[in-house]
């Protein structure tokens, strides 16, 4: 992609210079430049956002998110859009933390598992709305246009966040100032959780990817049943967050709600594979394999929360969420590798044996005091 290919104007997303082969690879590395420099700076973000506090954090990865935006709408040249482009990767790396510091610090214990839930939900509404909102926009109105209104929409972000009030309590850190921060995370419930982050954001990798080309190849279904069964997956999973949610409040155990929502997912999957019921048979696997991997983050996020030492909410979480670049990287390539070689039944074996090795790891106790 060279200087003078580079689009000077807002155009059409179709007349985006993507003709070669080269040109896809350079955005396909840029793309996963944006989720290497997130992976390797959350965790001194976190840092960051135990000593400053989630919500001041917050504000100023929003606002880097803007400023690194607007740098790929003004874009004059593919180094300036690189450049842009990794920016916002590092003010993504704030978000987790951020986040669930915020969480853990200023909502009350007895309604933490709502508010995980919501913050999921929402999360999973944001990603549903986003390609549907800025898609068109750049066909009809150009990619910088896209760009600009992904930029002004943070704006609004960023001015609801200045008005919220900040309470940021410092945490009694003389327990473990014999140690170092990192040294005092790094225990076997922590690479647990890590672990578990890592093998869902694989699941979901997997199933987003590649189930279409798997079941095509495997069962003969149509495209058009096949994506719409990956829509219902979808859309379920944010109907299970809130499930979720509610179910853990009332039962009261991380450990069992994770375990209910994955076990779910491990029969939906088997149904999937099974090809019992035909097309219908498949959809309804999916429908409820959605619902399920909904359905356990809430669980799941608790988990870590509960793992979370008071002045290290924000290390925690960006130490475990890491998981999830780790997963997404590693997601293409087994999946891949399975499918382009043709064993699709390996590819559907391999979802069916993460999933079992996730409710082992979600439901195990390392420390016998565990509830």
């Amino acid at each position: 992609m060279t200087g003078a290919q580079w689009p000077s104007s807002p155009q059409s997303l179709s007349r985006l210079p993507l003709s070669s082969g080269s040109d896809q690879r350079v955005l396909s590395l840029i793309i996963a430049g944006f989720n290497l420099v997130t992976a390797l700076t959350q965790y001194p973000i976190g840092i960051l956002v135990d000593r400053f506090g989630g919500l001041f954090c917050l504000k100023i990865g929003v606002a880097l998110s803007v400023v690194s935006i607007a740098i790929c709408a003004f874009a004059p040249n593919i180094w300036v859009f690189t450049t842009g482009y990794l920016l916002c990767g590092l003010a993504n790396s704030v978000y987790h933390p951020g986040d669930f510091h915020l969480l853990n610090t200023q909502v009350p214990n007895e309604k933490r598992p709502l508010a995980f839930s919501v913050h999921s939900f929402t999360g999973n509404i944001g990603f549903a709305l986003a390609p549907a909102m800025v898609t068109p926009l750049g066909f009809a109105c150009g990619w910088r246009m896209a760009f600009y209104a992904v930029a002004a929409l943070g704006c609004i972000g960023l001015v609801s966040l200045w008005l919220l009030q900040d309470v940021h309590v410092r945490a009694d850190l003389k327990a473990t100032k014999s140690k170092s921060p990192l040294s005092a995370l790094l225990t076997p419930q922590l690479w647990l959780q890590f672990t578990i982050f890592v093998l869902y954001s694989v699941i979901s990798g997997g199933v987003q990817g590649f189930s279409v080309v798997a079941a095509m190849q495997t069962f003969g279904y149509g495209l058009e049943l096949v994506t719409a069964a990956l829509s219902a997956y979808l859309l379920c999973g944010t109907l299970g967050i809130v499930a979720g949610g509610v179910t853990l409040k009332l039962i009261q155990s991380e450990r069992l709600g994770f375990g209910i929502g994955t076990g779910l997912a491990l029969l939906a999957w088997m149904q999937v594979w099974s090809g019992l019921g035909g097309q219908i048979g498949y959809m309804a696997g999916f429908l409820v394999l959605g619902f399920a991997m909904g359905f356990v983050l809430p669980a799941r996020d608790m988990l870590v929360a509960r793992t979370a030492r008071a002045g290290f909410q924000g290390q925690t979480y960006g130490l475990v969420t890491t998981g999830i670049n780790v997963g997404q990287l590693i997601a293409p390539v087994m999946a891949g590798v399975l499918i382009n070689h043709g064993y699709n039944n390996g590819f559907f074996a391999a979802m069916l044996g993460i999933l079992a090795i996730c409710l082992v790891a979600g439901t195990v106790r390392l420390n016998p005091k565990q509830v």
